[in-house]
């Protein structure tokens, strides 16, 4: 009668070499994605916040809080009510979701906030709004896990 102990170890260790050696990856592989990685890191060059590429959403929104930060800053808490994707990407936010964005403004030759843009005209009145206002706007995600206000409708 043949033991069971060596057949079972033998294929234990048949299992083991066989996983181990479909786990390797090659340096050139391994150098790639440390540079895929390290260039998906990087930051523009005057500060703009970049965003993950078409993750445009429309939305409409309840302000649950908003929290100026000094000046035409402000940090506002919202809860989704709609959420339409521009685009052909699905979108990255859902109806019932609690986000908070910050105002994405244009910025000028200079980089500094143009105060002149219409769009930014239309982000810094939504500052104004109280908590319970409606909100109708463009978000979009930034690379950073930010969520971006990149333009609104007042209403």
């Amino acid at each position: 009668m043949l033991s069971k102990q060596p057949l079972l170890q033998t294929l234990f260790l048949s299992l083991v070499i066989l996983l181990s050696s479909g786990c390797r990856s090659s340096k050139q592989e391994t150098q790639q994605v440390s540079q895929d990685t390290a260039s998906a890191s990087n930051l523009p060059a005057k500060g703009q916040p970049t965003v993950v590429k078409d993750n445009l959403t429309l939305i409409g929104a309840v302000i649950e809080a908003i929290d100026t930060t000094g000046g035409i800053l402000y940090i506002c808490d919202v809860e989704l009510r709609t959420a339409i994707p521009v685009g052909e990407a699905a979108s990255l936010a859902e109806p019932g979701q609690h986000l908070r964005v910050r105002p994405l403004y244009h910025l000028d030759g200079s980089g500094r906030i143009d105060p002149g843009d219409e769009r930014n005209k239309r982000l810094t009145d939504a500052g104004t709004k109280k908590v319970g206002d409606f909100l109708f706007g463009k978000i979009s995600l930034g690379k950073n896990g930010t969520w971006y206000l990149i333009d609104t409708e007042l209403r």
